[in-house]
């Protein structure tokens, strides 16, 4: 015994429930095959369509990724906003370094001319 398994004349689809079952010598009728509608892994195809003696999904399985929408203008002034700041921030930092540098220094100096007098 063998199963058929029933396409759609019109748009190649596997017809759901419309298998046969035929003993092993019988032909084949016109619009079934007996190859399965599945996978390479065995599994169960999205929407088969029997083209070319072969079963092709009519869709992948996977989800589509959506779309990247365009930053709003709010979003893109909020990014600039928030890179201003770290700016601000990195200079407000060098310059602290460099006002202690210099202090060392003027202290270093003065250190100098008392020793020096």
């Amino acid at each position: 015994m063998k199963l058929a398994y029933k396409y759609d004349k019109n748009t190649l689809q596997y017809v759901p429930g419309g298998d046969i079952l035929l003993n092993d010598n019988d032909p084949i009728p016109k619009w079934y095959t007996d190859n399965p509608p599945v996978t390479t892994g065995g599994q169960g195809m999205y929407k088969p369509k029997f083209v070319n003696g072969l079963w092709e999904e009519a869709s992948e399985n996977t989800i589509p990724i959506p779309p990247v929408l365009p930053k709003t203008e709010m979003e893109i002034l909020q990014e600039d906003n928030l890179a201003l700041k770290m700016a601000i921030a990195e200079m407000a930092e060098k310059i602290e370094s460099e006002k202690i540098e210099m202090m060392l220094a003027v202290a270093e100096l003065a250190e100098l001319i008392k020793g020096g007098a």
